[in-house]
């Protein structure tokens, strides 16, 4: 500053110099004031301009500040839309505005653990419907898929095994608490009726404990039922309703319903039903009052919902059953052949770390099928 008004100053003198052998009819006096004006205007532009660059300076360095805690805020990942258990520490923000903590993932010499475990703390709202896992005896949370938990959280696996892992189906480490939040008839209808309650829930400190090819345990603490109403589509006492569909095939089915499709294959309107009777361990179709048993099933570990897909090689179709696989909690994906009015023929299994209804199933043949664009051989359901 001192150094750019020097040289202000010195131009000016010699303008003043100038300004007198030019206009020797001018007093001092007037010399002077203009001569001081056009100092004082000077040094004013000269001031401001340095007050320009002095908010510039502060803007950058609270902007590299922001940045900085941008990135410090932000949950690692290895892409932009992907989060991975590997580049997470304790205490770092995942999905809206959980915490992850307890992280058991020891990664030595590069290897991936067999066995990963950690919580979700914090609480959080969420949309789904409570029903009676029979299977681990207790209600269950099962998770709309337009919550929160958008992007999956990437854990990596030996054999190079990759689980996607977003909180689906949670069990209640408090579920005392849930059952006094709803009336006695609720929780019967839940237990006794297999019936499900659409919910608005407030739940926190979700828990993972996960093994290798398994989906393992998955559990939350209930806090607060903020809204709920009964889903009338579920079955109840194990008998059918009179609930139908024809025209087309639908994305999953229902136990103990009947429906009306083609699934004969004749160009007529059929009625058919799954039955599964978890009290007479009992699974079987029933297409026009004809029977046909599920061979090498139990029924009691069955999952709730059932696809059918139509088969590649023939105008006919496959009944799809996911159930649970003790003691680690895998799911197996069932295949089952529809011999027109003679039987259903066991193709295979294969296990998956998905719900059914977030698979894509297409070509099915005699030894194969592709789920979400991945060609799978079939592993043999006899015993």
């Amino acid at each position: 500053m001192k150094k750019k008004l020097s040289i202000i100053l010195i131009c000016l003198v010699i303008g003043i110099s100038v300004l007198g052998c030019s206009n020797s009819e001018k007093s001092e006096e007037e010399r002077r004031e203009a001569i001081r004006a056009q100092i004082e205007a000077e040094i004013a532009e000269q001031q401001e301009e340095e007050k320009i660059e002095d908010r510039q300076e502060d803007q950058n360095n609270q902007n590299n500040q922001n940045n900085q805690n941008n990135q410090n805020n932000q949950v690692p990942t290895n892409q932009q839309n992907d989060l991975y258990l590997s580049s997470l520490n304790n205490g770092d923000r995942v999905w809206g505005g959980l915490t992850i903590k307890d992280i058991e993932y020891d990664k030595r010499n590069g290897v991936p653990p067999s066995l990963v475990g950690f919580v979700l703390e914090g609480e959080v709202e969420v949309t789904g419907e409570l029903f009676f896992d029979e299977y681990f005896g207790g209600i269950t949370l099962s998770i709309n898929e337009n919550s929160i938990f958008t992007n999956p959280l990437i854990i990596e696996f030996p054999d190079n095994y990759i689980h996607e892992y977003r909180p689906t189906y949670l069990s209640f480490n408090n579920e005392e608490t849930l059952t006094k939040a709803l009336s006695t008839s609720d929780v019967n209808d839940i237990k006794q009726n297999y019936k499900r309650l659409n919910v608005k829930i407030k739940i926190k400190n979700i828990g993972a404990l996960m093994m290798y090819e398994s989906e393992g345990s998955h559990w939350c603490s209930f806090v607060e039922l903020i809204d709920y109403s009964a889903n009338n589509a579920g079955p109840s006492n194990n008998q059918p309703s009179n609930s139908v569909s024809s025209g087309k095939l639908l994305t999953m089915y229902e136990y103990n319903k009947n429906y009306q499709y083609d699934i004969n294959g004749f160009g007529a309107i059929d009625t058919f039903s799954v039955h599964r009777n978890t009290e007479s361990y009992e699974m079987y179709l029933v297409v026009n009052n004809y029977r046909m048993d599920f061979p090498f099933i139990e029924p009691e570990l069955v999952y709730d919902n059932y696809k059918i897909i139509e088969f590649s090689e023939r105008n006919h179709y496959v009944f799809v059953v996911s159930s649970v696989v003790p003691p680690f909690g895998e799911t197996q994906i069932s295949f089952y052949y529809y011999a027109t009015n003679y039987g259903l023929e066991p193709l295979g299994y294969i296990e998956t770390d998905k719900a059914l209804q977030d698979l894509k199933i297409e070509n099915i043949n005699f030894s194969q099928v592709r789920i979400n664009n991945v060609n799978y051989d079939f592993n043999s359901l006899l015993p």
